[in-house]
């Protein structure tokens, strides 16, 4: 354990901010910690009516490559997670689900940022035309959930959220006997 000793704010940027914490360890050390500060962000992984996963191949700059994903997006201030659930779903790939169910919660990069992410199922979902907002390249693709598995395992996705919220639509669907283990 440590306590803080000072905080200070490094950079505030439109999403994120930085701030630097000078810290003393219960051992009487002095150190510090970088944070990033992150508003929140919501995932969506789902499931048509005729058992397709929708997904998104988009241009990440962090990484200068297109990754594919699940729908997901930043949370506004004081928004429903819920409604940035069915926003995504709908802006990424154009899809409306007939049930979106809480699936849980996780920390992205605990080691750095205080970023949330909330994590839903949608079930039953109709595609139509994606939404994309200004500047998001993006390109909705769909995959069965045994390709989008295998996708993970042959590491040809590579985002954390992604490989969660499939798993998590997996156990789910076999919970609810829509799909053998």
């Amino acid at each position: 354990m440590y306590h803080v000793i000072s905080s200070r704010q490094i950079y505030k940027g439109g999403v994120i901010s930085l701030r630097r914490d000078d810290v003393r360890y219960d051992s009487g050390d002095l150190g510090v910690r970088e944070v990033i500060h992150h508003p929140g962000a919501v995932a969506v992984a789902g499931i048509t009516h005729d058992g397709r996963v929708p997904l998104v191949l988009q241009y990440r700059h962090p990484t200068a490559s297109k990754i594919l994903e699940i729908p997901a997006g930043l949370l506004e201030p004081d928004q429903d997670p819920l409604d940035c659930a069915i926003r995504e779903l709908k802006e990424e790939v154009g899809g409306v689900a007939d049930q979106y169910i809480p699936a849980g919660w996780f920390y992205t990069t605990p080691g750095c940022s205080d970023e949330r992410l909330m994590l839903y199922l949608a079930v039953g979902i109709t595609m139509g035309p994606n939404e994309p907002e200004d500047g998001e390249l993006l390109e909705p693709v769909l995959y069965t959930l045994d390709e989008a598995l295998g996708l993970v395992e042959s590491g040809g996705m590579v985002d954390a959220k992604s490989i969660i919220g499939l798993y998590q639509l997996e156990k789910y669907l076999v919970q609810q006997g829509l799909r053998n283990q």
